[in-house]
């Protein structure tokens, strides 16, 4: 046995594989074998022991066509069945082959095993261990960079030649024979977290919630309820129906509830153990955007999609066994059940007391809040899961094969895999989303900087399907492109800034699914959809189109004029392949065939190039990548993720890089890299929940609210590392099913996702209410929430949003300024989303959290050190906003108290949620700005808040203000001047002025009812102080110029604590535009030109604090 050992930056791991013993003849395989890890957390607090029992085994057969049917050979070949194993260390200069390039100070092994049994396909295997530190520089300024301790493994394997192949097995002998590969698996093994002392988390503590028989019907008996379906589907349709047959529906539905084949026995042992343990969790990333994700609990079952196999399986199970695990050993699999129980499911059990992860997971203990991350880097060669048992106590780590026919010779190599500890919930996967980035070369350069961006980045407009559906017209769309442009005009959203320029057709344009540019004759009778773009560039808008390039109706021309394009099912050369969608069935092409790829250049080539879109809507991209397809490809020597990689290859190639590129119902790691955003979520639907007779439960793909929610939540954090998060359409007519909490829940997650905003509603039918909601979250601020509770609820109900002040308009006047007056008083600031997606008859739920998870640790230390600083205490004020509301409060805190100081968050209702704009005080005698009703953000919407020294007109406003404030006394103005601050006058005076400046686009006019709310501090000592006089001008100001203010501004809040003196206002604001001669006669000489830029609204406000003698 050799060994190599390693340790570096408290990382350790020890390899142990078999190898040549010198004190015996012949080569000699052991029986024992491991492969131990013991990983160290970031902050070396915490270490996680892994102890492989199986390392890099292949799983395949041999398929033979001798005799009538033929025969199929299963063969298992692991690194412990090979007597020849050299383990050598890789220099750090080798190349990015040796492991990824983005590992610094990385220390490899290279382990390259042979000499296996004769048996055996397999003519070596390679596999790789590196490990290192990987720093994420591309931060922004609030959050700094980490550094993590990651291990990666990747593995490899050469296939024998044809002639060494024939002599494996006597059976293959003078007959023709494919090697199938079904999958790699990498890893299997016991995984060991830490607990917390004290913890009651052990097996014999655990209560199973559920009744008995539930768990018999759950694992027992396979229902077979396909006949009462198709009768109770005929019945449905029939106008006499009875009483006796919607009793006969519900008994049906209750036998699908027990049924494993429809999964909603996982439903409601879910709902039975919702309260059950939850000590640790896994975290399930299904395959495609529209399957389920998020946190399954200790104890718990894997949610699982509640529709019958034959409607839902295939939006899912593309990876063949990699999203759903629950057909490995059963009927269904690949390989034989011997063979599928001897690879390292030991201890698995049964498979609903399992679940799976597609591409990556986290392994939490929740009590000691440290866990594990795994995960491949990318999804070019195969898709893959990682998979844990009830117990949360085992892993298993494997790569599909998908059944792929393995040339003799070649070499088959997997995806980097990597791995590290955290201990702390917060971002778990921060530094595998920036690896995955990096090896994937997203289209986004990096995270998003939290500042607002170039909207071009995020699409924002509108979107014909959530009205109109397949309906839709030529006279539709024209209707709405004029509502558009008149929007644009009156809510002041044509700034570029604001983005409000998508302009995207959705699915109804074409006679049927793969004629794409053959247009519906009834509804679009000009048969071109040119004239449309040209409109639409014409009001300076983007044109956008829907297509679902690798699918087809069964109605198409495509599918009757080229059957052979068609993917067919499982051992069926005739029958085709069917996907299911809610009331719609259609067929997946082979993008592996050379005419399919020329059929799709062309669909591509005529929206782009001839028809003029720029953003293409590529839907249903699974389609390629049906599951139990991979006989029916042209090319079987191909998996289904290079088969998908390759089929975005061409559309990114022919499209062109002028082109955006969304992908929806996309598998999403064979994506990254080929899309510009991404749907992350399913379809939002028009309720809450699926509407009858669709089952409620379901947590998969049918389009609901919740479902919808609970994934963009659960992925936010693919925002600006993978792609642009596409959370789908924003929908607001009133005659949908929301009520206008739900509304206001729904719009927080879309405004915290930081992606796309995209109305979906007929916009002549929107009411201004519902429509000022939208108005309030233009544009997107580019930057992706954090859940805190990600890893600790299903659906994430507290979410941190740390914004950064965005840079000042380079040409915004600072002429009279002081120095000290430059500076821009809103620097960085953070907002809190607090939800409540508990059912819809529980009570207002209350929230509580720690100033640092509100601010985080890094804000909360450099407070404390600003706060000693100046007020040599660690007690200050901290101001809290409630943005949907409009209420303000504040209160005292000491930042260096323990966790048990919190701050509460009160009656937030059923399927909503409150934001709030929270703040401490740091800066002696400065304004504040707490907030506005104009943007979530309470802060995107203002270019820059300066404190002035001497504006121009100003003085005059100072002067008024004494007078009034001196009234009765006989004082002229001029007389008052001469006694400003002079004590011996029996006067005292503090004058400041502010200025602030609106960002472009960010006001509306004055009848929108914008308000902001300012925080004004007086300089006067004690507290026995009065606001003299408030005086506010400029563009943005609702009130006469040069006039009081009182009748126009309200104090919110008396400010009297911490040492802290002043008043919170609330100031009305809108567009009012006053132009100075100069700007006039500049204005009218640009008129005409389009890049003519208006001046910045802005406020003066100046105010006065006085204190008798």
């Amino acid at each position: 046995r050799k060994e190599f050992e390693m340790s570096f930056n408290s990382l350790e791991y020890k390899l142990s594989v078999p190898g040549v013993d010198s004190s015996i003849d012949d080569y000699t395989m052991y029986s024992s074998k491991s492969v131990s890890f013991s990983i160290v957390s970031e902050s070396q607090e915490e270490t996680i022991n892994l102890n492989w029992s199986s390392l890099s085994t292949i799983i395949g057969k041999f398929r033979t066509s001798n005799g009538w049917f033929g025969s199929v050979i299963p063969f298992r070949v692991s690194l412990s069945d090979a007597t020849d194993v050299q383990i050598t260390p890789i220099l750090e200069d080798s190349g990015k082959e040796c492991f990824p390039s983005q590992l610094h100070r990385s220390r490899s092994t290279k382990i390259l095993a042979s000499e296996f049994p004769v048996s055996s396909p397999i003519e070596n295997m390679t596999v790789i261990v590196s490990k290192g530190n990987y720093t994420d520089n591309k931060r922004n300024k609030i959050d700094t960079s980490k550094t993590s301790n990651v291990l990666v493994l990747k593995m490899s394997f050469k296939l024998k030649s044809s002639h060494q192949l024939a002599t494996c097995c006597r059976k293959l002998k003078d007959c023709k024979f494919d090697v199938i590969l079904d999958k790699i698996i990498l890893f299997d093994g016991d995984i060991r977290l830490p607990v917390r002392s004290g913890s009651t988390s052990t097996k014999e503590g655990r209560k199973e919630i559920l009744p008995n028989i539930l768990l018999f019907m759950s694992s027992g008996i396979e229902w077979n309820i396909y006949i009462t379906i198709v009768f109770f589907s005929w019945t449905c349709w029939m106008l006499e129906i009875s009483l006796i047959y919607l009793a006969f529906f519900l008994i049906v539905l209750l036998f699908v509830a027990i049924s494993p084949k429809g999964r909603l026995s996982n439903v409601i042992r879910n709902y039975f153990s919702m309260d059950g343990h939850k000590d640790m969790s896994f975290f399930v990333n299904g395959w495609q955007a529209w399957s389920f994700c998020g946190a399954v609990f200790h104890g718990h079952l894997s949610p699982m999609y509640a529709m019958l196999n034959v409607f839902a399986k295939g939006f899912h199970d593309g990876g063949d066994g990699t999203s759903f695990p629950f057909n490995i050993g059963d009927e269904n699999s690949n390989i034989d059940n011997s063979a599928s129980w001897s690879f390292g499911w030991r201890g698995l059990a049964l498979k609903d007391f399992f679940m799976a992860s597609d591409m990556f997971t986290a392994l939490t203990n929740l009590d000691s809040k440290c866990g594990i991350v795994i995960g491949f880097l990318s999804q070019k060669l195969q898709f893959g899961c990682i998979a844990t048992n009830r117990d949360f106590n085992r892993v298993t780590v494997h790569a599909s094969g998908d059944g792929v026919h393995l040339v003799p010779g070649s070499t088959i190599s997997t995806d980097w895999l990597a791995m590290y500890a955290f201990d702390s919930v917060i971002e778990p996967f921060r530094t595998y989303m920036a690896m995955s980035r990096d090896e994937n070369d997203a289209l986004v350069s990096s995270r998003c900087n939290a500042t607002l961006l170039n909207t071009s980045e995020v699409p924002v407009g509108w979107c014909s399907w959530y009205h109109f559906f397949e309906k839709v017209s030529e006279e539709d769309l024209m209707k709405n492109l004029q509502c558009m442009k008149r929007m644009k005009a009156k809510y002041n959203l044509a700034a570029d800034r604001m983005g409000f320029n998508l302009f995207q057709i959705d699915d109804g344009y074409q006679n049927a699914w793969g004629d794409w540019s053959v247009l519906n004759k009834k509804t679009f009778p000009k048969q071109s959809l040119y004239n449309i773009v040209t409109q639409v560039k014409d009001e300076h808008m983007v044109g956008g189109i829907w297509m679902a390039p690798f699918a087809c109706d069964k109605h198409s021309m495509v599918a009757k004029q080229h059957p052979d394009w068609i993917l067919r099912r499982k051992g069926s050369s005739t029958v085709a392949c069917n996907s299911g969608n809610c009331g719609k069935w259609f067929y997946g092409l082979d993008a592996t065939n050379e005419e399919v790829q020329e059929h799709i250049k062309e669909n591509i080539v005529v929206a782009t190039r001839i028809w003029g879109f720029t953003y293409l809507k590529l839907d249903f991209l699974y389609a390629s990548v049906l599951g139990g397809v991979q006989e029916s490809f042209k090319d079987k020597t191909l998996t289904k993720a290079q088969i998908l990689q390759r089929g975005m290859k061409l559309i990114r190639d022919t499209a062109g890089d002028g082109v955006f590129i969304l992908g929806c119902g996309a598998p999403l790691g064979s994506v990254i890299g080929y899309v510009h955003a991404n749907r992350i979520s399913s379809d939002a639907g028009l309720s809450w929940l699926p509407e009858f007779p669709l089952p409620t439960a379901d947590k998969w793909n049918l389009p609901c609210a919740r479902n919808m929610v609970r994934n963009s939540l659960c992925r936010m954090f693919m925002h600006g590392y993978w792609w642009v998060n596409d959370p789908d359409c924003m929908l607001l007519r009133p005659t949908l099913h929301f009520s206008e909490e739900e509304l206001l829940g729904i719009a927080t997650v879309k405004a915290f996702s930081g992606g796309s905003f995209i109305l979906s509603d007929d916009l002549d039918t929107l009411t201004s209410s519902r429509l000022r909601v939208a108005l309030q979250m233009l544009p997107p601020t580019n930057v992706s929430a954090v859940p805190l509770d990600l890893l600790s609820r299903e659906m994430p109900e507290l979410l941190r949003l740390q914004l950064e002040s965005p840079p000042m308009p380079s040409d915004l006047n600072l002429v009279g300024n002081s120095a000290t007056s430059c500076q821009n008083l809103i620097t960085n600031w953070t907002l809190i989303a607090v939800c409540n997606w508990d059912s819809k008859n529980s009570a207002d739920k209350t929230h509580s959290m720690s100033l640092v998870d509100i601010f985080g640790q890094p804000v909360v230390d450099a407070a404390i050190t600003s706060s000693m600083l100046h007020f040599k205490s660690t007690v200050c004020l901290l101001f809290k906003f409630n943005f949907w509301t409009e209420t303000y409060h504040h209160m005292q805190v000491n930042l260096n108290g323990d966790d048990e100081q919190l701050i509460h968050f009160t009656a937030i209702p059923h399927h909503s949620a409150r934001i709030y704009k929270m703040g401490l005080y740091l800066q002696p005698n400065s304004p504040v700005w707490i907030g506005s009703n104009l943007h979530f953000s309470c802060g995107c919407d203002v270019a820059a808040l300066l404190e002035v020294d001497n504006p121009a007109g100003v003085d005059d406003l100072v002067l008024a203000a004494f007078y009034n404030a001196t009234q009765g006394t006989g004082r002229s103005i001029i007389e008052g001047a001469q006694h400003i601050n002079d004590p011996d006058k029996g006067v005292h005076l503090t004058n400041r002025t502010v200025r602030v400046v609106f960002a472009d686009g960010a006001l509306r006019d004055p009848s929108w009812g914008g308000c902001i709310w300012l925080f004004l501090p007086t300089l006067l000592q004690p507290l026995q102080c009065s606001l003299s006089c408030l005086q506010i001008s400029g563009s943005a100001w609702h009130g006469q110029d040069y006039a009081a203010a009182e009748s126009h501004v309200s104090v919110v809040a008396e400010v009297c604590q911490c040492g802290v003196y002043g008043s919170v206002f609330k100031i009305p604001v809108g567009t009012r535009r006053v132009l100075h001669p100069q700007e006039l006669i500049q204005e009218r000489s640009n008129e005409g030109n389009a890049t003519n830029q208006q001046a910045l609204d802005e406020l003066l406000i100046s105010w006065i604090y006085s204190k008798s003698g």
